[in-house]
């Protein structure tokens, strides 16, 4: 038996409801529901499943063979925590954050420990990023319609902002999720889950992944002024906020107060405010050059290429003057945009105000993409509802743009993948030779360059572990290598004039020293641009 409910905030078109008594729904009322949103959301679908597409080809036919060193130590949180081990507090929260981790024993368990699987996990944590920004700007934002957000959807999946996480390396894809998630919370007040102690788990999490959280927090704070809350009135609720959120941080601030602090010290010391002028010169140059790479890969020589640059940055000045008024007005919808414009300005801003920009801050530039795509995807669409059948000369140029954006991401992924199908096949090439080299010896532990040695001791599933000889991760593998008196050095010497190259050449000068002191027996082997040490081996 069903009951007719009626729609009371909509009298002219009343919506009848047909609810089904007692409280288990019948398999085939569930089906139903959802194949009917399947019909109505055909186009919608058809985005998804491309993004899908668009993310596990590159996985499955390029990367499934490489893996970088940064997303190795990813890659073994999660081996080390299906083996039994609790690796959470000790390695380096600077990688995918705890809610990778997790999902990576899930996919470790299910398709075993190999770099698909972890990838899988990786692009994963950006479709539910899409499905977040689906609810954000349709269920939020009257301004955004379902074909605005379809458009956002296609632009963001379609440049090579995705193919950067498939190296899965800092907390870029943990620290989207929870803006996003805060972002959603903040300005969605009917929600059941915009309550403090969900909000404070996600900053306190949010602070466990990155500092970068802190930046997030900002527009959250801003918007609640902006509605004029009585803060009096809301102790309670603070109390609550700031409770969860330490329970949620409590992961980073137990491994700030462990006895290894290299983490705390690497953060601390590796920025340095600068100048006005360097700020100047460094705001130029991310809009010149860098930035562009987060939609086009890299700068390229053909002009249309900055033609497609210069759309986006007016999208984003219109888009701003759009959100400011808004936010003046107090349109409604107006938090969500106004919550990303603020993170927008602020992640580039910090970015370029420290002199050690592109060592780490440029790459915080994930969290603008999304801000650059959906003001792209409101600005660019080329019809109204008013005006489906008219073409004016505005949205003549509005549809030339949006194909101009649409064509260089999709050039851009192509490119991406061709360029990126060569450099795995070369490095996996020397990657396996190194193995071989090392398992003719059977050498089991040493030092290497850093791009070398959780590599190799992903791909030998730590039957070698190599300690990195700079930029120290996993600290029980340095510990096992000072134990262990017969062990190998990698060093990698390409050029004289690169900054890798000199680190290497300093730390092999060092070395060289002890085994002088020491009357070290010291074998040595080269392989193109590496040179290889081993220290008493017969």
């Amino acid at each position: 038996m069903t009951k007719k409910r009626y729609n009371k905030k909509s009298p002219k078109k009343a919506k009848v409801d047909e609810q089904i008594d007692g409280p288990v729904l019948s398999d085939e009322y569930i089906v139903q529901k959802i194949k009917r949103w399947i019909l109505s959301n055909k186009t919608l679908m058809a985005i998804f499943i491309f993004s899908l597409i668009v993310k596990m080809v590159p996985i499955l036919y390029i990367d499934h063979y490489v893996l970088n060193s940064d997303g190795a130590v990813a890659a073994f949180v999660g081996k080390h925590f299906l083996e039994g081990q609790f690796p959470l507090f000790i390695y380096s929260t600077t990688y995918g954050g705890g809610l990778e981790y997790l999902m990576q024993v899930v996919f470790f368990w299910v398709f075993g420990t190999t770099t698909t699987a972890h990838l899988l996990s990786s692009a994963t944590i950006v479709f539910f990023c899409e499905l977040l920004f689906y609810l954000l700007l349709l269920n939020v934002s009257p301004n955004a319609s379902k074909r605005n957000f379809m458009l956002f959807l296609f632009i963001i999946i379609s440049s090579t902002f995705t193919g950067f996480f498939e190296v899965s390396y800092l907390p870029h894809l943990n620290t989207i999720f929870f803006a996003v998630s805060l972002g959603y919370l903040t300005v969605n007040s009917k929600s059941w889950f915009d309550k403090p102690i969900a909000k404070g788990l996600i900053i306190g999490l949010g602070f466990w992944v990155s500092n970068v959280i802190i930046l997030v927090i900002i527009p959250v704070i801003i918007i609640k002024f902006l509605k004029k809350l009585q803060f009096k009135k809301e102790f309670l609720k603070a109390a609550t906020f700031v409770i969860f959120a330490t329970l949620g941080a409590f992961p980073r601030i137990y491994y700030l107060l462990n006895k290894d602090k290299w983490y705390v010290s690497v953060n601390t010391s590796s920025y340095k405010l600068a100048s006005l002028q360097h700020i100047i010169n460094k705001t130029w140059e991310n809009l010149s050059s860098t930035f562009p790479t987060y939609f086009f890969k890299q700068l390229h020589s053909n002009a249309i290429f900055y033609v497609g640059y210069l759309i986006i940055i007016t999208c984003i000045v219109i888009y701003t003057v759009r959100v400011i008024k808004d936010t003046l007005a107090k349109k409604d919808g107006y938090e969500a945009p106004l919550f990303f414009l603020i993170i927008f300005y602020l992640i580039n801003g910090a970015m370029v105000s420290h002199a050690r920009v592109h060592d780490s801050g440029i790459r915080y530039l994930f969290l603008t993409q999304f801000f650059s795509a959906m003001a792209c995807s409101d600005i660019l669409w080329p019809f109204t509802k008013s005006s489906l059948k008219k073409l004016s000369a505005i949205n003549i140029l509005k549809l030339v743009s949006l194909s101009i954006i649409i064509v260089l991401c999709l050039i851009s992924q192509i490119v991406r993948i061709n360029d990126t199908d060569k450099a795995h096949a070369i490095k996996y090439t020397d990657t396996k030779a190194l193995i071989t080299i090392l398992d003719k010896k059977q050498c089991r532990v040493g030092w290497g360059d850093f791009w070398v040695a959780y590599e190799i001791s992903w791909f030998t599933q730590e039957r070698i572990k190599l300690a990195p000889i700079y930029s120290t991760r996993i600290l029980a593998y340095n510990k096992e290598v000072i134990k262990n008196k017969k062990r190998c050095y990698i060093f990698d010497l390409r050029k004289k004039t690169d900054r890798r190259t000199m680190l290497n050449q300093r730390v092999l000068n060092k070395f060289a020293q002890y085994w002088k002191q020491t009357n070290a027996k010291i074998m040595q082997t080269k392989y193109k641009n590496y040179s290889i040490f081993f220290e008493n081996f017969n």
